[in-house]
């Protein structure tokens, strides 16, 4: 018996992320660097992982139909694996016979299981139907949450959570978004070159990159000879791999050069880098993380892209206050969060989120909203950003009464390009999707006199 290695190794990455609660981007980096694969074999093994995650629920649904009840609360978990896997390729990828796809699923069942479950695997793959759209779904009419919950595959709680705050129209099309395959886009480190000519040295390296948004120093890479942190480029620090709507932040705290920036969720680098850019390495930022490995990342990126004027400070960002800084000129606080816009890339992360994280997340970002009014200068700038699209991450905590108690006012002042994302709340809000950008929630507050 022999078993395709490519599809060995996700089983086993899959094992890791559903069993072990490992992080899917950590393991997937981790084995493509391990294994010397050509192109087509990297392709297969990360759409094998991120697309059986991405659509889980979908997959659960169909197994559940052909297993029973028992599913999958008696299914050994190294079969369940082999079952998930070997229905996403059925569903989702056409151009693989099915009759390789069972095979293949079958061989994994024997390694892992015994004669049993690879009988039980036969079975119930074959029975499985090639295409997404035969599936019958819950009606939609009946119950719109688990219609929804089961074709765009997230956890059905969710699902009931943003239909109460949104209606399902708008609940159903955000889940629709967090589908998508996210992008790979990049920030040009404006310290050692413009975009123009790190779009010239990227194509000079044979990858293939378009401008997709209207972030000044995003480009898009859509296709790369070799792993992006292997091209010579990464290596001399022309950019920095972060999501565009990530980059918006710190355009919308707008440093100066000199100026005094604390940084108060500062792991792992990507913003505070971005400030020292847009500051021109002239100043100074405290960057504060609780945990050391981030802040050995903010060291390392700091080095690579030539960044001189990050001081790091291990420290819970709560009590800043307690240091001896000098008050800041503009605070950045990029809060812990559930990440609920960024299911499209953290496709784990939908499988992870607990009902109980929104409330205890949202106590965290008023401590460090208030925290960071601490340290600020009358009339200087705090930027609340997360990754989240919730109402208990976004709206909700910036609430009126919670800021004129720290002496803090929203201000919707921001480059022309960001007016699009300004609501009239005077908030600033990109949805997951738009423009291939991640859901991105952001405030700029001023600290009164």
């Amino acid at each position: 018996m022999t078993v395709d290695p490519v599809r060995e190794a996700a089983y086993r990455s899959l094992r890791r992320v559903t069993d072990k609660a490992a992080y899917v981007n950590i393991v997937v980096d981790a084995t493509l660097e391990r294994y010397n694969w050509p192109d087509r074999d990297r392709s297969l093994y990360t759409t094998l992982v991120y697309g059986t995650l991405r659509h889980q629920g979908l997959i659960d649904w169909v197994l559940a139909q052909r297993i029973g009840k028992k599913f999958p609360r008696k299914i050994h978990p190294p079969i369940l694996t082999v079952l998930r896997m070997g229905a996403y390729q059925i569903l989702f990828l056409s151009r693989t016979p099915k009759y390789a796809v069972v095979n293949e699923s079958v061989n994994l069942a024997k390694r892992h299981g015994h004669a049993g479950s690879a009988g039980l695997v036969n079975a119930v793959l074959r029975a499985t139907p090639r295409d997404p759209d035969a599936v019958e779904l819950p009606d939609k009419e009946e119950n719109p949450a688990l219609y929804i919950a089961t074709r765009y595959s997230h956890p059905l709680w969710l699902v009931e959570r943003w239909i109460q705050a949104w209606g399902i129209d708008r609940a159903e099309k955000l889940c629709a978004a967090n589908n998508d395959v996210a992008s790979l886009t990049v920030r040009a480190n404006t310290l050692k070159g413009d975009v123009d000519q790190l779009e010239a040295r990227l194509r000079a390296e044979r990858v293939s990159v378009r401008k997709n948004t209207d972030v000044p120093e995003e480009l898009e890479i859509v296709g790369s000879p070799r792993p992006v942190r292997a091209l010579r480029s990464y290596r001399d620090g022309l950019f920095h791999i972060q999501d565009a709507a990530s980059v918006c932040a710190c355009h919308l705290l707008a440093p100066n050069p000199g100026e005094t920036i604390v940084d108060l969720c500062a792991g792992p680098g990507g913003k505070t880098t971005h400030l020292a850019q847009l500051m021109r390495n002239e100043g100074t930022i405290y960057a504060m993380d609780i945990k050391p490995h981030k802040l050995r990342l903010i060291r390392e990126s700091c080095s690579t892209l030539g960044v001189t004027i990050v001081r790091c400070l291990e420290a819970d960002a709560r009590c800043v206050s307690e240091l001896d800084l000098p008050q800041a000129d503009r605070v950045l606080v990029d809060a812990p969060c559930t990440g609920t816009g960024t299911f499209r890339r953290r496709v784990d992360l939908k499988w992870r989120v607990r009902s109980d994280d929104f409330e205890r997340l949202a106590g965290m970002q008023r401590e460090l909203i208030a925290a960071a009014a601490s340290v600020v200068k009358p009339g200087g700038i705090v930027v609340y950003s997360v990754c989240s699209v919730d109402p208990a991450e976004t709206d909700e905590v910036v609430e009126g009464q919670f800021l004129r108690r720290h002496n803090l006012a929203l201000d919707d002042t921001s480059p022309s390009w960001m007016s699009r994302f300004r609501t009239p709340e005077k908030v600033f809000r990109i949805a997951p999707g738009d423009d291939g950008m991640d859901g991105f929630f952001m405030a700029r507050l001023v600290k009164m006199g």
